[in-house]
């Protein structure tokens, strides 16, 4: 017989899942009350904590200066903002003024006079603050947990309060540099249209003009040089500042100053792609953990996107560089044009050339100190104003009195039902994953490909103790009925009875086996073949016999049939093994066994051997190769497949006739023999009739043609039945 393990897997059914949670009904009612209770336990434990929140709405800030009146930068998603946001209104700064101003290090401590120290007291704090967004708004929601109801609204406030002040604060200052700047330049400009218009008016003294004469075409040709190198020049000034102070920002600074708009399409395609990775990363950061392989993807994703913006802004300021250094050029080359212009007209009047010259001057130092003072004057109105991007629009109340926001009771007894399923399911299925032995009829009959000849329940006694209609009598029964259908198709007179390992049930089989053949009225003979352990005596209850087979074989008797003995089974002989000392190989010789067999089967029906465990013993296997079949006992739940696996390979390396299994010493309390259980294991603990009314009383009744009594024939018939 060939074993195929793979063709062997049974497709799995909802129902065996379902059997699998019944039969370990045990582990999930454990696990369910283990963690229910403690959930229930550690949230009626719990100090109740309230909540109060208040709501900001928070805008980005705009650029207030624009010295030459140049397009105003597009403004575009920027998701770094509002995270930066959350940690500046959780920083440092901020919950240090709350702590103080609100006294917390006291008002926090655990006991009554004592101080927290302010690492502690802004750690407690920074642990109760929640900041989030509504979304697809521009409005954030401080949330605050604390015992007291009052002190988790005043904190909301005073948080709201001072990040409002501190945004204030910094827009001022950026304000008041700005025009500390602009003043610093007006001074230069004022400066330089002094010194313009003082040498204008010393050449129009030393030359003695009174007015400008009209130019001739080289003069107005000359105009438009300087003209334009004017404008070359105030272009050049411009990318020189702009590049000037886009290098003193830092990177992030750098992103919000730059112009995205349709100047710098590839930017805004970075950013945006960017932000889905922060936000698929936050999403999934709510769901596994920081090593998950899903987290450590995303996280990549994100370098990666950074990495791009970064590389992207260092192209947008080389750009930047070129083109300053493009206009740089420009006005070089402007300058030489006019430069040479000017000598060109060297031959003109050389009164009405300076004069020219300084007047334009004049004009450009005047133009450009008129711009940069009307900047000043809007600036200085706007210093003066008290707006910022951030604005209170509801503040943080108290809660009402039992209003609770923490423990959540039902939602935490909810998720601890669901966890208590979960586990206690996972626990179930891991366990039954981990049990590899074999425990039920598929696993024979899939697995070994043997028939189930027979079911045994657990604790069976002497079956010659437990009277012919217990339930474990029937099971020894229907196992004795399928042997008979096997005798009835081949020649069995010798039955060796083994196992894979220790301990399966083999000499309980054996006895109770032989004393329901023998009920039958088939003379059986149980062998003691099991030299090294004999166990057959004891189920019996008889002392050790003296003299057995190791007496035949030492020549001290002269026949098997002289050491047979009777036992209180009418019909179930014994032939011990003995107590003497002989060479166990002189035994297990099959010529040996074969001879004995012979010998036995002339005064008995079926000749029942207790083998060894056919796994690493050698008697068994040489005894299978003499008798006409086996029959190999599984103990329940005793011991790995593969153990039952390796000794019906056993059996078929020694040739031998497998006949079936038993499946011993089995739980029918378990889900998997749900039939056992509940149709003939119940059925058959009745005794006989079953009185449902009153009994009714016999009476003799004579039969008039024998004259004999008729209830002593029923009596009769009933006694031959049984």
């Amino acid at each position: 017989m060939q074993i195929n393990l793979k063709e062997n897997v049974k497709e799995l059914h909802f129902l065996d899942y379902w059997k699998i949670i019944k039969k370990r009904k045990d582990v999930v009612s454990a696990a369910f009350f283990i963690i229910v209770v403690t959930t229930a336990v550690w949230t009626f434990v719990q100090t109740p904590v309230y909540m109060s929140s208040t709501k900001l709405l928070v805008e980005k800030q705009k650029p207030e200066i624009n010295i030459f009146n140049s397009q105003q930068m597009v403004e575009t998603y920027d998701p770094y903002y509002y995270q930066t946001q959350y940690e500046i209104i959780q920083g440092k700064s901020v919950l240090e003024e709350v702590i103080s101003d609100l006294d917390l290090q006291n008002k926090l401590s655990p006991r009554d006079g004592e101080k927290l120290p302010l690492e502690k007291a802004l750690k407690n704090l920074r642990e109760n603050i929640v900041v989030q967004q509504y979304r697809n708004t521009n409005i954030l929601e401080v949330v605050v947990y604390n015992k007291n109801r009052f002190l988790a609204a005043d904190i909301a406030n005073k948080i709201a309060e001072v990040y409002h002040n501190q945004r204030l604060s910094v827009r001022k200052r950026e304000v008041t540099n700005a025009v500390d700047k602009l003043r610093q330049e007006l001074d230069d400009i004022r400066t330089k249209l002094q010194d313009s218009e003082v040498a204008l008016d010393k050449v129009k003294k030393e030359k003695n003009l009174s007015f400008v004469q009209g130019f001739n075409i080289d003069k107005q040709q000359l105009a438009e040089f300087n003209a334009d190198y004017l404008k070359a020049k105030t272009e050049r000034l411009e990318k020189e500042v702009k590049l000037a102070e886009l290098k003193k920002l830092s990177d992030t600074d750098k992103l919000h100053a730059i112009a995205v708009g349709d100047t710098y399409p590839n930017l805004a395609t970075l950013k945006n792609t960017l932000a889905e990775a922060e936000i698929e990363l936050s999403a999934l950061h709510e769901q596994y953990l920081s090593k998950h392989p899903l987290i450590q993807e995303a996280e990549s994703r994100v370098v990666e996107a950074r990495r791009k913006i970064s590389s992207e802004i260092k192209g947008i300021m080389n750009g930047l560089e070129t083109e300053y250094e493009v206009a740089k050029v420009r006005e070089q080359t402007l300058y030489k044009v006019l430069e040479n212009a000017k000598q060109e007209l060297k031959d003109l009047d050389d009164k009405e050339l300076d004069y020219t010259r300084l007047e334009r001057e004049v004009e450009t130092n005047k133009q450009m100190y008129m711009t940069l003072k009307q900047n000043l004057k809007e600036q200085d109105v706007v210093e003066s104003l008290p707006i910022t991007s951030v604005e209170i629009i509801e503040k943080a109340v108290p809660a009402m009195e039992g209003d609770h926001a923490k423990p959540n009771k039902f939602l935490n007894l909810v998720l601890s039902v669901v966890a208590g399923l979960v586990v206690g399911f996972g626990l179930a299925f891991f366990m039954e994953y981990l049990d590899i032995s074999v425990k039920t009829i598929n696993d024979v009959e899939q697995y070994l490909q043997l028939p189930i000849l027979g079911v045994i329940p657990q604790k069976v006694n002497l079956l010659s103790k437990e009277g012919p209609f217990s339930a474990n009598y029937e099971a020894y029964r229907i196992l004795r009925t399928n042997i008979e259908f096997y005798r009835q198709k081949k020649r069995l007179k010798s039955l060796m009875v083994s196992s894979g390992g220790v301990g399966e049930g083999k000499t309980t089989t054996v006895v109770n086996l032989g004393i329901t053949i023998a009920n039958s009225g088939d003379k059986v003979l149980l062998v003691e073949s099991d030299l090294r352990r004999p166990n057959i005596y004891r189920m019996l209850e008889i002392e050790p016999p003296e003299h057995g087979i190791i007496d035949v074989l030492a020549n001290k008797v002269e026949s098997y049939h002289d050491v047979v003995m009777n036992t209180d089974t009418k019909n179930l002989y014994y032939l011990p093994c003995g107590k003497g000392d002989v060479d166990i190989n002189s035994f297990f010789e099959i010529k040996s066994i074969q001879k004995m067999i012979k010998v036995l089967s002339e005064k008995f029906d079926l000749i029942i051997f207790d083998s060894p465990p056919i796994m690493g013993i050698s008697d068994s296997s040489i005894l299978a190769t003499a008798v006409d079949g086996i029959l190999l006992v599984l103990g329940y739940r005793k011991f790995p497949k593969e153990v039952a696996y390796r000794a019906v390979k056993a059996v078929e390396t020694a040739e031998g006739r497998l006949i079936g299994a038993v499946l011993n010493e089995v739980n029918l309390k378990r889900e998997d023999f749900f039939y056992y259980r509940h149709n003939y294991y119940k059925y058959y603990q009745g005794t006989g009739y079953h009185q449902t009314g009153s009994p009714k009383k016999i009476t003799k009744k004579v039969d008039e043609d024998t004259g004999t009594d008729s209830s002593d024939g029923i009596q009769e018939q009933i006694k031959s039945v049984v």
